[in-house]
């Protein structure tokens, strides 16, 4: 597990979140993943709160929140099961369900995040109030199972039975992802208590203020560890203050060093105390900073250390990736011995295991000071030299295998001794600051080896010098200190340690070779060749071979003939330990300490996916073909036979920015593999990518593909590879790389929206592959890596195998382009109301509406546009070809809705209806722009703008106020019957029209097509005329088409907004127009629909469409929507852009 932490400490408030969420939990039914806890003694079970965020990835399947109770008889959570996508919380007691209460609302949207809350209190007389569903801060009152716990009865949750977070009991388990847990023993919260609105998105807020109860805990399965001994942090220089936290533990020897920049590598430790540094690369004296600046490192953390503003840049050099290794020691001895050898030290001098040590040391000379963790067999301490042989306590418990001596009061060299070193180390030296050979002086350690008590210091020590030592012993599982003899093969030798190292340091005995340090923190692959070298203040090394050292299970193979490792016959000390970390996701953040037990979890499920950093994943909503997705929808296996070209595609597309994400690959079975990215426009079950308007690299021969085209290109790689892809929107340009080395510059000229994708083509058998992607959430990819990796982008986001190029970004939320409209109801919003019969406002619009489209919802009364242009009382309906009239329907435009007076069609007695409302600009202006003056009121932010002008009898050119081109303009005459002409740009390109008040398909219109400035008259001779003028905005409207498929499980269309309004039309067929919202259904399914054609009243009998975060997804195999092969035009608008969108 990587640690990677920002500047500063504490919770971070940034951007548009008051509160960042760093980590979540991935959840993989196939592994039955989950958390175990049984509270020590029952809590209030009639009285609680459960809240969560929730990323799901499968649908269809038993998604458990919470199980509670025994096999035999439970209680859960669930958010789906095997037949639906509903909320529900239920008890079984073994032989009937005594309370069972479903919500209708599907939660089938797998590329954002929901957040649940239930809450309980069987205290209620009202059945219906002791049990309340929340999604995204609303309330769910619409259930179709509803039966509630007796008053007064006490649930299972909150007994002492078994709690499991992501899991039912005996079976079952969730499949995605979890974040921010609460649960609140004793309180029936609302969702204000967890979260809140802004700008028309649901939040998350802090909850460290809430009261949880005795059993009540906070789960936020944030980067932290719990680790032993040994860690390695990295983080990024400043050259101002910063704490580096998620150690684990308190250290008590840090080792900085600049990976960028040939600045010195540095130790500070407990003994010696803050700002006191040593560099390993030369014989300097200690220099101790001013601890009035607050330079270098200036605290040693409970979690971590402290480093300060820049000095020499060894700390916290301004924008450099620092690496820091660090021990734990036995804690931070307070004061100085003053006593003799064997006497008993001064208190609070000798730290053994976090324990003053309240007898005497062995040796002949006192330690100054001393810290000692004999569990992990590390050791720290000063003391000052005497004359001749002497022995100094070194507190281990054990003979020292690795000791490192040097002086502090002066310059000299790091003196280090190794058990291994020769057949006769206490007679052997080397040195940390040199690349010199093994040297035989006893005048080192006296010709003596340590012992378990003592290590030997001799002549070689002046009388007088004060000195620092470092002392370490093997601890079996943990730490290994030995040697190995090279045979100059780049299949070199493979050394057993028993454990998987962390960290490596290797050296060659003869010939003058350096010291090399790698490590499973900087390059999480199991193949190593970023070197750090002690004895040179060089930046990183990278070695030319492919993989110099492979961290292995059992310890570490050597796969180069390089000197550094591998001379034949030469022989190689070394020193290891073994990655002890775990993540910390289990840990209970309340005070409570109510932690939980991982089962089937490790810290590499601990992810930087969660709701305020959204991560692309592969998107099982796109295509029908029967893959298996898993690992959170980041893992992909295909066995489909070769008749069948697919793809596969992400949830995150862009069209412009840089973009870094990579696939591992592991073909089972014959088959290639390519990556790459897709239009929309591919066909997801019908063409791989490389087809259509999509970009690709191929295996087995490293071609490159795009059109259907291949031509030569890069390597080819196979299974076991990570191929990197680098996008680069901005410049129109795709780069590949394999396992981190570039392949070139593949194509460029790339423009549009594209999606990461994946292939799998056959080779004359069935394909049997899987795919793992890493957008920057798990660069272990779903565990198949041992070690991950921490190479986040440029912004501080990701993780992944290899360093993303530079500028290049992590696929998620933070790093999508930020948007003019944040809330779409400040520019669009539906109303729906219940008419009267007497004169009445409607409010709840959010603003002054300036064009308002009205329709009864439950009678055969015609549709009804009003806008400010025209003015009020003016009306129009787009399912008559007739003119203008005048009414009473609408009387006025509000502030925040409109007045009505008592026309039936907008305000009979006792009729549903519903307003659709836009924010155009206000009174009109006028606009010559055209070859005719028209009057406009334009809202460019939200690419809207109505126009009317009166006609001079030819096709003339009209003014719109946008300054963009209009994808959609639709033209009305006023004074005298006409079609309603919908022309487009938006279904191929092309401009043609459709009729809104028509059922007929397209045709091309043999006319200009807009401009940013004008569009073209319909030409009606001299009438007035009116038009409504739509371009696209980025995360707020789209125009464009889609294909059907002619399946229940339909097309997925993304829009990069969660929708609040969707019309649409077949084109190519005789179909009649549809219209959809988000508030005549605020949950999906979506299956109310009218028709602009017709003045029927609503219909519901088709369940039409998903509304998803970023788009839509079909439900129905109707013509109307759905067709196979159909071609459909759609005018969509936002609800929530998808760079902040929750889940729908």
């Amino acid at each position: 597990m990587s640690i990677i932490q920002a500047a500063g400490s504490g919770e971070v408030s940034t951007g548009f979140y008051k509160l960042l969420l760093d980590q979540s939990l991935k959840f993989d039914q196939n592994k039955s993943s989950a958390l175990s806890r049984t509270p020590a003694s029952a809590g209030n079970q009639r009285l609680w709160t459960f809240s969560a965020w929730v990323k799901k990835s499968t649908l269809d399947i038993d998604g458990y929140l919470l199980g509670v109770g025994t096999a035999s008889a439970f209680e859960f959570i669930k958010i789906s099961n095997s037949s639906t996508d509903q909320f529900e919380y239920a008890y079984w007691n073994g032989s009937v369900y005594v309370y069972q209460v479903r919500a209708t609302a599907l939660l089938r949207d797998t590329s954002a995040w929901y957040h649940i809350v239930l809450a309980v209190d069987t205290a209620q007389g009202t059945a219906a109030n002791r049990v309340k569903f929340y999604v995204n801060g609303t309330q769910l009152t619409d259930f179709s199972i509803s039966t509630y716990p007796t008053q007064n009865a006490d649930t299972r949750t909150n007994a002492a039975v078994d709690h499991r977070i992501g899991s039912g009991i005996g079976g079952a388990y969730f499949d995605g992802y979890i974040a921010e847990v609460n649960f609140i023993d004793g309180a029936a919260l609302t969702p204000s208590s967890f979260g809140e609105t802004k700008n028309g998105i649901w939040i998350p807020k802090d909850t460290s203020g809430l009261t949880f109860g005795t059993n009540g805990f906070h789960l936020t399965f944030k980067d932290d560890v719990v680790s032993e001994g040994f860690n390695t942090a990295i983080y990024e220089g400043n050259s101002t203050t910063q704490s580096i936290s998620g150690l684990g533990f308190s250290p008590g020897l840090v080792w900085v060093k600049d990976r960028d920049n040939g600045n010195s590598h540095a130790w500070s430790d407990v003994v010696r105390g803050r700002g006191r540094n040593l560099i390993s690369n030369a014989t300097n004296a200690e220099v101790s900073a001013d601890a009035a600046t607050d330079k270098d490192l200036i605290s040693f953390d409970a979690d971590g250390f402290s480093v300060g503003q820049f000095e020499d840049g060894t700390y916290n050099n301004n924008g450099s990736s620092m690496v820091a290794w660090c021990w734990e020691a036995g804690g931070a001895p307070t004061a100085t011995n003053s006593a003799g050898a064997g006497a008993t030290p001064t208190a609070g001098s000798v730290k053994i295991d976090g324990s003053n040590l309240g007898s005497a040391l062995a040796g002949s000379i006192a330690a100054t000071k001393l810290s000692a963790n004999t569990a992990r067999g590390f050791s720290i301490g000063t003391f000052t030299k005497g004359s001749g042989n002497e022995t100094v306590a070194h507190g281990l418990g054990a003979a020292p295998d690795w000791l490192i001596v040097k002086r502090l009061d002066g310059t000299g060299s790091w003196a280090v001794y190794h058990s291994a070193n020769t057949a006769n180390p206490e007679t052997d030296y080397l040195r940390l600051n040199s690349t010199d050979a093994t040297a035989d002086d006893s005048t080192f350690w006296g010709d003596t080896a340590p012992t378990s008590t003592v290590f030997t210091v001799g002549a070689a020590f002046n009388s007088g010098e004060d000195l620092v030592f470092y002392a370490w012993t093997d601890i079996t599982s943990y730490s290994k200190f030995d040697s190995y003899t090279g045979n100059g093969s780049t299949t070199g030798p493979t050394v057993t340690t028993g454990f998987r190292p962390a960290w490596l340091m290797v050296k060659a005995t003869s010939g003058s070779e350096p010291w090399n340090i790698v490590d499973a923190t900087r390059e999480g692959q199991d193949k190593k060749v970023e070197i750090l070298q002690p004895n040179s203040s060089s930046a990183t090394v990278s070695m030319s071979s492919p993989s110099n050292v492979e961290f292995t299970d059992t310890g570490f193979k050597i796969n180069t003939n390089i000197g550094n490792y591998n001379t034949n016959s030469t022989e190689y000390i070394y020193m290891a330990f073994a990655d002890t970390r775990e993540a910390a996701f289990f840990k209970d953040v309340s005070s409570n300490g109510n932690h939980f037990t991982p089962v089937n979890l490790d810290y590499r499920d601990s992810v930087p996916d969660v709701p305020t950093n959204n991560f692309a994943t592969l998107n099982p909503l796109v295509g029908t073909l029967s893959d298996t997705y898993s690992e959170g929808n980041l893992k992909l296996a295909t066995t489909l036979s070769n008749a069948v070209y697919s793809h596969n595609r992400a949830t995150h597309g862009f069209s412009s920015g840089k973009w870094y994400f990579e696939f591992l690959w592991n073909a089972t079975a014959s088959a290639y593999g390519i990556f790459g990215i897709v239009a929309d426009t591919v066909n997801p079950d019908t063409q791989y990518a490389g087809q259509g308007d999509s970009y690709s690299y191929r295996s087995d021969n490293g071609n490159k593909i795009t059109g259907g085209t291949a031509s030569s290109y890069g390597a080819s790689f196979t299974t076991g590879d990570i191929i990197g892809i680098a996008v680069d929107m901005d410049n129109g340009t795709l780069t590949f790389y394999k396992n981190g080395s570039t392949q070139g510059q593949a194509f460029t000229g790339i423009s549009g929206t594209y999606f990461p994708a994946c292939s799998d083509l056959d080779n004359n058998s069935s394909r049997n592959s899987t795919f793992t992607f890493n957008a920057g959430q798990d660069s272990s990819f779903a565990g198949a890596i041992a070690t991950a990796n921490s190479n986040a982008d440029g912004n501080g986001h990701g993780s992944f195998a290899y360093a993303p190029p530079s500028g290049f970004l992590a696929l998620c939320s933070q790093n999508l382009p930020d948007v003019a409209i944040i809330d779409g109801t400040e520019n669009f919003n539906t109303v729906l109301y219940t008419g009267t019969g007497s004169s009445r406002s409607v409010t709840g619009v959010g603003f002054r509406p300036d064009w308002i489209w009205m329709k009864s919802r439950s009678d055969a009364s015609g549709h009804r546009y009003y806008d400010v242009v025209r003015g009020a009382g003016k009306g129009l309906s787009t399912h008559s070809t007739g003119e203008e009239y005048t009414e009473t329907g609408l009387t006025s435009f509000d502030s925040d809705g409109f007045s009505l007076g008592t026309q039936a069609g907008t305000n009979g007695s006792g009729t549903s209806m519903v307003a659709w409302n836009w924010l155009a600009g206000g009174s009109a202006v006028t606009n010559n722009n055209g070859s005719i003056t028209s009057s406009v009121s334009a809202n460019t932010t939200a690419g809207f703008s109505i126009v009317t002008w009166t006609g001079d009898g030819g096709q003339t050119t009209v003014g719109h106020g946008l300054g963009a081109t209009p994808k959609i303009v639709i033209q009305k005459k006023r004074s005298g019957t006409s079609d309603w002409w919908f022309y487009t740009t938006a279904v191929d390109g092309s401009y043609d029209y459709l009729k809104l008040n028509s059922t007929g398909a397209k045709s091309d219109y043999a006319q200009t097509a807009p401009t940013s400035t004008t569009f073209v008259s319909h030409g009606w001779g001299s009438d007035t005329m009116v038009a409504y003028c739509f371009a696209e905005i980025s995360g707020y409207s789209k125009m464009s088409s889609y294909t059907g498929n002619g399946n229940a499980d339909g097309t997925y269309v993304h829009l990069g907004f969660r929708p609040a309004l969707i019309i649409l039309k077949r084109t190519d067929s005789a179909v009649g127009w549809m219209i959809i919202d988000n508030k005549r259904d605020p949950f999906n399914v979506a299956d109310a629909r009218l028709n602009p054609n017709s003045s029927g009243s609503e219909g519901t009998n088709v369940d039409f469409a998903d509304y998803l975060s970023n788009g839509f997804k079909l439900r129905t195999s109707d013509s109307g929507f759905n067709a196979s092969g159909g071609t459909y035009i759609y005018l969509a608008f936002a609800d929530q852009p998808f760079k902040f969108s929750n889940a729908r």
